[in-house]
């Protein structure tokens, strides 16, 4: 698979994870206070550490894989 400049990135921005989760970046904002997504600020900015998304993102595959049966 190739790796896009997304894939490559060290951070992600709000945008860029509520883009990716086909939600709004309010949604995001809410993982992010509730401590559901991982997140560092940086300035004035919330930013996702790259490969911390990555390994959410893999708990959650393997969640619903788990869940059925799989």
């Amino acid at each position: 698979m190739q790796e896009t400049m997304q894939d490559t990135k060290t951070f992600l921005t709000v945008g860029e994870v509520a883009q990716r989760l086909n939600r709004s970046e309010a949604r995001v904002y809410q993982l992010l206070a509730r401590g559901v997504l991982p997140s560092c600020r940086v300035g004035g900015r919330i930013l996702i550490p790259n490969e911390a998304w990555k390994a959410w993102l893999d708990g959650k595959v393997a969640e619903a894989t788990a869940a059925v049966g799989h």
